[in-house]
């Protein structure tokens, strides 16, 4: 067989291939606007290439809140903090020491989840204020050096985190294991009645998710509605919890008469008309929706729907299209007896090439890539198990090179046909495999199947290689082989029991 069909052929194969697919995502996330069934999550997670589970709508609102790793740990950073600079508290000038030492842990602190959350930050800036006024005294508001620590309020200078945790809890009281000193206990006391009479300001949340809940320094507000708070002057943290995901995270200082409005990344409106541009009910995409689009890498798949009713769109910077579903089902593990087995069967076209063509008769082959390259019809047949996301399994596939060449010799004997015994185990549409061509190579590979619009069927195809086999020969001398590599794609089907 010469060279230029097979190349040809070859070319021709990803073409074929490619105007056989079903519409497939390079790889995007699901966002779905209503509980999917199993049956129908993993279909679209599938075709959209989705490395995650299905997503709620609060997830995608979520994203661009950027939660970080020292969230969950910056409290108790702050509490372990607080407890290694009170050693400080006895060495000269200490007071700075106590005043660094703290200051970075609470400025990670993005998040008060409750009011224990909220007790640690009060004791932080507490013993911070005790260090403010044990170090500048009467001359905070002139000195330099006090000027990031003090703060002016009704024209009256004051220890900014005093301000700050009286912010957080006005009804708390003192004691020595808060500021150790008498005379900063006092003047705390002193500090605290004027600041009581200081002007409030006003936290507004006027477009919230309908089921959210509003965290104002760690208390949780009921939502019904539009929101207005009353809260004193001085650094407040706020967020929004909405099905278990923060949509919105913000720790702002306000001042006396100052209205604070809480603002989520993507807000209620901006999400009502994303919606509405789904439904085909508007047209442009709003700005809200494009920070958590690129931090899914420009494009997220809607869901909504179930079964027949399923309806799937895609959304780019470009703007939302529908997606056409691909038939065939998808493995989910349903529990039955049966339930996470399937046959599967496929046959197709390859290419095969091995050097063992000629290598193993140079006097009675001739040299050529003709030779060394194969065109191979394939059938296989195997066994899998699925298990929510993960396909494992045995298979067994069958190898017919056609040309006048392309036999293996064994010993005084030939093989045409060739078997391969695999083992395979991944994502239920792309596997790892190993496994054994017969007669003599190890071999390694992947494989990927995608659904075809006619149920149980499916496009297939698969690399693989193995390295250069040895085996010693009767007369004690060692025969080295040739690597071998394979590259196919077909047509496939699963079965599975009922």
């Amino acid at each position: 067989m010469r060279a230029l069909p097979q190349t040809a052929a070859l070319l021709v194969l990803p073409v074929l291939l490619a105007t056989a697919l079903p519409e497939v995502a390079r790889a995007a996330e699901v966002v779905w606007l209503n509980p999917p069934s199993s049956e129908d999550a993993a279909r679209v997670a599938v075709q959209a290439g989705a490395r995650r589970g299905p997503l709620t709508p609060a997830a995608f609102r979520a994203v661009p809140v950027d939660r970080r790793p020292t969230d969950d740990t910056a409290v108790e950073t702050v509490e372990n903090t607080l407890a290694d600079v009170r050693v400080h508290e006895k060495v000269l000038d200490g007071e700075l020491l106590i005043l660094g030492g703290l200051q970075t842990p609470l400025d990670q602190v993005r998040i008060l989840r409750d009011v224990r959350d909220r007790e640690v930050v009060i004791q932080a800036l507490l013993y911070q204020g005790f260090a403010v006024d044990r170090f500048w005294g009467e001359t905070l508001a002139t000195s330099p050096e006090a000027r990031p620590w003090r703060i002016r309020i009704d024209d009256e200078w004051v220890e900014q985190p005093w301000l700050d945790a009286f912010a957080l809890d006005p009804l708390r009281k003192v004691g020595p294991d808060d500021i150790t000193e008498a005379p900063q206990r006092q003047s705390y006391d002193e500090l605290r009645q004027t600041l009581a009479r200081a002007t409030r300001a006003t936290v507004v949340a006027a477009d919230l998710p309908q089921g959210s809940t509003l965290f104002l320094d760690g208390v949780a507000q009921i939502v019904e509605g539009p929101v207005a708070i009353e809260v004193l002057p001085g650094r407040h943290w706020i967020h929004v919890e909405l099905d278990g995901e923060i949509v919105g995270l913000m720790a702002e200082r306000v001042n006396p008469a100052e209205r604070l409005e809480v603002k989520l990344p993507v807000s209620q409106p901006d999400w009502e008309t994303l919606v509405k541009v789904l439904h085909g009910s508007a047209e442009l995409v709003p700005e809200g929706v494009k920070e958590p689009l690129e931090a899914f890498d420009g494009e997220v798949w809607f869901a909504e729907g179930r079964g027949e009713q399923l309806r799937v769109w895609s959304l780019t910077d470009k703007g939302v299209r529908r997606v056409e579903l691909a038939g065939g089902r998808v493995p989910v593990d349903d529990g039955g007896p049966f339930g996470d087995v399937s046959v599967e069967g496929s046959a197709g076209l390859s290419w095969l090439h091995s050097g063992d063509f000629r290598a193993q008769d140079p006097d009675g082959v001739p040299d050529g890539p003709g030779v060394t390259n194969a065109l191979a019809p394939v059938v296989g047949l195997g066994l899998a198990w699925e298990r929510d996301w993960l396909r494992y399994g045995v298979g067994v596939d069958l190898t017919l090179p056609v040309g006048a060449h392309h036999v293996a010799l064994t010993g005084e004997s030939s093989t045409r046909l060739r078997a391969q015994p695999q083992l395979f185990v991944g994502h239920p549409y792309a596997q790892a495999t190993v496994g054994y061509f017969l007669p003599y190579h190890p071999v390694f590979g992947v494989q990927a199947t995608v659904p075809l619009p006619v149920e149980g069927l499916e496009l297939r195809g698969f690399v693989r290689g193995g390295p250069p086999p040895s085996r010693q020969r009767g007369d004690g001398s060692v025969w080295t082989g040739e690597p071998v590599v394979q590259a196919g794609v077909g047509v496939g089907f699963r079965l599975r029991p009922e």
